[in-house]
């Protein structure tokens, strides 16, 4: 997700009043296993059943672009891909 204000020249989020929020913001079709500040921003992961493997994050970005990935959306494309 791509908001406007992330293009304006110097926008920063204020990460400490985010954090209160961020619960909102889990991983893609997962819960989340923790939320910690990083050198981009916060992110809020989810752990899959293989130990030290994580299966689905969300980076919120300092300059408010959000970033989500799971390993469950691939797995749904492709069993679609292979169905056609």
């Amino acid at each position: 997700m791509l908001p406007v204000d992330a293009l304006r020249p110097g926008y920063l989020l204020n990460l400490e009043q985010t954090l209160q929020h961020f619960q909102f913001l889990l991983p893609l079709d997962e819960g989340s296993n923790g939320t910690r500040y990083n050198l981009d921003g916060l992110v809020s992961w989810s752990d899959s059943a293989t130990p030290a493997v994580i299966s689905a994050y969300t980076q919120l970005f300092r300059n408010a672009i959000l970033e989500s990935a799971g390993s469950g959306l691939a797995a749904c494309r492709s069993k679609l891909v292979s169905m056609a």
